[in-house]
């Protein structure tokens, strides 16, 4: 612990547990959120404290009275909290959280910064709360910051000690962990950033709704080889929201199904890819229904607009309203849907897309599972999830053992351990990899039809894969200068990097020729980029 004048000693009298109860209903927070700041409150060097809670019990909670605690002056545990999140939009939601939370806070950029592909409020991850990605987390932790990558593929060095400095100075909170370890690149990433963590002494929250038996036990074992502890938090029997969810097979035509349900309360569709979900959304349009559809492929303004018109303010969706959606509303979406037509998907994935419906204490509502056409899932995987479904019983499998890249987790390792490692060795690991926590590369990208009124909400990120598919819609880049963001061109090679040459990584290619951000055109204001 470190030492504190008088005033500080006195702010730092409001405890996790007061900070948690300021925020919560009535002054009475949940259970299982009381016994993780408990635990903070009294925490010891390489304890990790797992919080495993159901879908709707308010786990955000927790991280914004943290972050309350640290602003309000306690800093005997950490000088802030940084929440890293698996997906851009809900770190966007996240945000949004915060600012309702902290409106006191003036001015609020000051305490509480969103930092991620398309949105640089916090680039040190200094701010008291930091609300960022996997992919940000992890770049910034192993000595590349993002904001400063561009640097380092020019030559030049990175600040890295002092975004490393930050991070290990934080009480972090990694949230929906079970999709990091979906993907074997962001599992490698996660579990090393977690074992340097815990051997730095630093304290860490995981929080989950559905971690797999054999995941929970290879985490414990390599927090436990690191001279740390894994402290279980989880639900008794009675502690669940009651809430009554009715899983039903459906192999009827979905589209009168949609209608009948949508009559008299509001319908979540969830589809396993963005092609479907158009395909659903056009459907439901043609039958004379108002549907809104979101997806990965939109800006954050288009994302942003589709939520705000489809959520009250008690965050549940309106009767009647149709929501049309892909796997980007499973996690961290704070979204009530009355009834529920999804794709079916492996059970960890169905879990999550039912914890969307009946979100809240004494709400009631169906879900009807239907089979698909265009999986992008194992197929083993979903045929387990569909006999579950017509046996009438959902639950999380033991898993698959956790797969992890073995020379990317020594490597990284490695870049925490050694000192004497800096940026440019972090970059040569980068230019093999192309991206620390995912198989494939996120493009930064501008639709052409937003160039007049452009700001930080008009940008999106897609996948490699999307860009050479829809080569023909690429028209040129953004450049940043001095005075400003210019267009243009692109340098003859770009098109065969596009497709895989020589250098395999389109992002530093972009990066060394000061390229921002593509441009793309037939961006639709209604379905967003389909390409």
């Amino acid at each position: 612990m470190k030492s504190t004048s008088s005033r500080e000693r006195d702010l730092s009298s409001v405890t996790f547990v007061d900070s948690l109860r300021s925020l919560s209903p009535e002054g009475k927070p949940r259970d299982l959120l009381l016994r993780t700041a408990r635990i903070l409150d009294s925490w010891r060097p390489g304890q990790v404290v797992l919080l495993t809670a159901p879908t709707g019990y308010g786990k955000t909670t927790l991280s914004l009275s943290l972050a309350n605690a640290v602003i309000s002056g306690n800093r005997e545990l950490a000088e802030r909290v940084i929440h890293v999140l698996p997906l851009r939009s809900i770190g966007d939601d996240l945000f949004i959280k915060a600012e309702r939370a902290f409106r006191r806070l003036k001015p609020f950029r000051k305490y509480v910064g969103l930092q991620h592909m398309g949105r640089m409020d916090s680039p040190l991850l200094g701010r008291r709360f930091n609300i960022t990605t996997l992919d940000t987390f992890v770049l910034s932790f192993f000595k590349l910051p993002p904001y400063e990558l561009h640097k380092v593929v020019n030559k030049y060095d990175a600040h890295y000690e002092v975004s490393r400095g930050f991070i290990l100075s934080s009480l972090v909170v990694f949230d929906e962990v079970h999709l990091f370890l979906t993907e074997t690149k962001s599992a490698t990433a996660f579990v090393t950033s977690l074992e340097s963590l815990v051997e730095s002494n630093v304290p860490v929250v995981l929080s989950t709704a559905t971690l797999p038996v054999s995941h929970l036990k290879e985490l414990r074992k390599r927090v436990e080889a690191k001279g740390g502890e894994l402290l279980v938090v989880g639900p008794k029997a009675d502690d669940s929201p009651k809430r009554q969810v009715r899983v039903v097979p459906f192999t009827g035509d979905w589209l009168d199904k949609a209608k009948e349900l949508s009559k008299e309360k509001s319908l979540l569709i969830v589809t396993n890819t963005v092609k479907r979900a158009v395909e659903f959304f056009k459907d439901l349009k043609n039958a004379g229904l108002s549907p809104l559809l979101l997806h990965g492929r939109m800006t954050e303004r288009h994302r942003q607009n589709v939520l705000s018109r489809v959520l009250g303010e008690d965050r549940a969706m309106s009767p009647g309203t149709i929501l049309v959606a892909t796997q980007v509303i499973e996690a961290g979406v704070d979204i009530s849907a009355g009834s529920m037509i999804t794709e079916v998907s492996p059970v960890e994935s169905l879990l999550q897309r039912m914890g969307r419906v009946a979100r809240y204490e004494g709400e009631s509502g169906e879900v009807y599972v239907i089979r698909s056409s265009d999986n992008v899932y194992e197929g083993e995987k979903v045929d387990e999830a569909w006999k579950m479904v017509e046996n009438g019983k959902l639950e999380v499998p033991q898993g698959d053992v956790l797969k992890l890249n073995n020379s990317l987790h020594r490597a990284l390792w490695e870049l925490h351990r050694n000192v004497f490692t800096g940026s440019k060795t972090a970059l040569k690991l980068l230019e093999e990899e192309c991206s620390f926590t995912r198989s494939g590369e996120l493009i930064k990208v501008v639709p052409e039809e937003r160039l007049a009124s452009m700001d930080e909400g008009d940008y999106l990120a897609l996948e490699r894969g999307t860009l050479k598919r829809a080569k023909d819609k690429i028209v040129g880049g953004l450049r940043r200068g001095p005075e400003g963001v210019e267009r243009v061109q692109l340098r003859s090679d770009f098109y065969p990097i596009l497709e895989g040459g020589d250098p395999p990584c389109l992002s530093l290619w972009m990066m060394r020729n000061r390229i921002d951000s593509l441009v793309v055109k037939g961006y639709d204001e209604e379905v967003g980029f389909v390409g």
